[in-house]
This record gives C-alpha cells, structure tokens and sequence, in this order.
C-alpha cells in the first residue's frame, strides 16, 4: 500500500509533468526529471510479481507435448519473446510472462523436453531527443537504474554504463561518435571485477581477461592486434 506521503508525492509528480499518472508509464518519458520522479516512487513501492504466480502453467507443460501444444498453453500469458538459440535439432525459445519473470521452453524435434523459470526484471526503455547531448538514464520497472549513456549531438560519447536490477554496476565501456573505442569493464554484483578488455573502432583487439570473484584469472583471450 502507498503510503499518505508517497501518494503525495505521485500526485505531485503527475501535475508538474503533465503526463501520465502511472509512475511505471513515465519511466519511459522523454523528460529526465519525470523520468528520476517516477524511479524514486518506484524503489519505494514496487512489488517484485512471486514465483508462484506461474507454478499452475509450469506444471501444466508435460514433456513429450508438440511445440504447437505448449505454445497454445502459454501464448495467452506471453507478454512478448525473449528470443532464444538452438543447434541442431535442440531449440531453446525464451518467452517473458510478467515485469520479472521468463520462462525458458527446450524443444527437440519440436517436442518438448522441459523448461526453466528464471528472474529477469524488466528494463524501460526511453528515446533521447533528437541531437540529444548530455547523460541520459533509463531504468528498470522496479525503479533502480538500467543506463547510463553520454551523448553529444544524439551520439553516444563517452562512458555507457549498464546497471543490475539492484542498482549495482555491470558494465562500464566508452564510445567517441557512436564508436566504441577505449576500455571494457564488466563487474560482478558484488562490485569484484569480471572480466577487462580494449575495443578500437567497434572491435575488441589485445588481450582480454576474465576473473573469478575472488580475484584470480578464470580464463584470458588474445584478440586481433590494435
């Protein structure tokens, strides 16, 4: 329940910006500021839908169904395609059910052989103006930042940087003119390095190495020359 002080502050919200009285709505405005009001609601009030909202239609898939006959049981809750991969006659398709959950289908043959559900929160995206200069935010639907991109004259320039659903940093990288160029940093939730690497002109070039989240080296890969 919103709180008398929260619902408040929605309320003011909406009459300044003059747009929609939906906090989840204006995270894809393309005013910063309604966007940033919106996020704080959001932090202070979302409720992450429960697993246990999809255990009916999980335990309703039974292996050894045609791809055709699962996809009738789920297609009325698809709220659209997460895409998926596949290789030889093995098919994973993923389809997103609600703001954080995605259920993965295994497919063989076109039979299905199981599936998976799994956390993913929904990301909002906005359309920065055209010409657009300046750092642009965009969120997730729970209110924590997704983006952060640095534009100038509607190009990316200068750090992009992507962000867990928690609000911790993910990944750090840099662009000059829409080209990425410069270093490429991922990071565990934890804060603890991932993985570093170099890009010049859009392609990852030197050595690029991956770590464990205790610090030593999982792993290194030579690229092409810079």
């Amino acid at each position: 329940m919103i709180s008398t002080r929260l619902l408040g502050l929605l309320m003011f919200c909406c009459s300044v910006s003059g747009l929609s009285a939906s906090p989840r709505s204006d995270l894809s405005s393309t005013n910063q500021e309604t966007r940033e009001a919106a996020a704080k609601i959001l932090r202070a009030t979302y409720t992450p839908p429960p697993r246990t909202k999809w255990d009916a239609l999980v335990a309703s898939l039974k292996i050894g169904a045609s791809k055709t006959n699962v996809l009738s049981l789920i297609r009325p809750f698809i709220v659209h395609s997460q895409g998926g991969a596949g290789s030889g006659t093995f098919e994973a398709c993923q389809y997103r059910l609600d703001d954080l959950w995605i259920l993965e289908c295994h497919y063989d043959r076109d039979i299905f052989s199981g599936c998976k559900l799994f956390p993913g929160t929904l990301e909002i995206w906005a359309v920065p103006p055209p010409g657009f200069t300046g750092l642009w935010r965009t969120y997730y639907v729970n209110g924590q930042k997704s983006m952060e991109i640095h534009y100038v004259s509607g190009k990316h320039d200068g750090e992009f940087t992507t962000f867990y659903d928690d609000g911790s940093r993910a990944v750090l990288t840099h662009f000059v003119a829409d080209i990425q160029e410069g270093e490429d940093t991922g990071y565990f939730r934890s804060g603890k390095l991932n993985y570093r690497g170099v890009y010049k002109a859009n392609a990852q070039v030197g050595t690029w190495t991956w770590f464990n989240e205790d610090g030593t080296i999982r792993s290194t890969k030579e690229q092409s020359k810079p």
